[in-house]
């Protein structure tokens, strides 16, 4: 057991400030939109943007930083199985990836309790979910940006293991989830989101909520051409 600690304190210490980093983007977001008493806008734009890049900035280092700062061979060399380091990092990476989403849904709590009138924010989502309680509406939502982070996190991984160098990865990860978008939109426009996987839902759900929000003026000025 202490093994798995040591290796999982390692990784968690080589990805912290890029939780950090991550998680001080998403909450800016949603503080400035609980300020503007727009939270739900700031949590589906917030999930929208993370889950298109949360995963490749952070496969970048779980897939190449060993081989980039060329500390590849030192962890060779330790008295462990590689798939133990390996099964680490990806476990540290895919810790670090949710946080920020299960941030998001804390303050997305806090302002419940701190601002009633957030749960009329929350009404064109409750609608759109079929859901009854704005609590509901924003778990549903982060729930499904976790599915589709993890889901792109597990193909990016897949697709630049071992590369030399983060920027290497980071432009797989590019490629990956731009094509995963590009598909995700076919099928959108040829069936239901009922029809649809987890990835496709989100993106059906937030675009029809931002075009909603955007027909009824609340989004003043944003360029939304469906």
């Amino acid at each position: 057991m202490s093994i798995w600690r040591t290796l999982f304190w390692k990784e968690f210490h080589e990805h912290k400030w890029k939780m950090l980093s991550l998680l001080a983007i998403v909450v800016s977001l949603l503080v400035i939109s609980a300020i503007e008493s727009n939270i739900e806008i700031g949590l589906v734009a917030a999930v929208y943007g993370y889950v298109f890049v949360g995963p490749i900035y952070v496969a970048m280092g779980v897939s190449s930083a060993e081989q980039a700062s060329r500390s590849i061979s030192f962890v060779r060399a330790l008295p462990i199985s590689a798939w133990r380091a390996g099964v680490a990092r990806v476990v540290v990476g895919w810790f670090v990836l949710l946080t920020p989403l299960v941030a998001a849904l804390l303050l997305c709590e806090l302002s419940f309790i701190f601002n009633p009138d957030s749960y009329k924010q929350f009404e064109g989502m409750q609608r759109s979910l079929h859901v009854s309680s704005a609590h509901r509406a924003a778990l549903c939502i982060v729930a499904m940006g976790i599915g589709i982070s993890t889901n792109l996190y597990a193909w990016i991984l897949v697709a630049s293991i071992n590369q030399k160098t983060e920027l290497r990865t980071g432009l797989i990860g590019l490629v990956v989830v731009v094509l995963l978008f590009f598909v995700s939109v076919l099928f959108i426009n040829e069936k239901s989101p009922s029809q649809i996987g987890t990835q496709m839902d989100l993106t059906w759900l937030i675009l029809s909520i931002l075009r909603s929000a955007h027909l009824e003026g609340n989004i003043s000025g944003f360029p939304l051409a469906f």
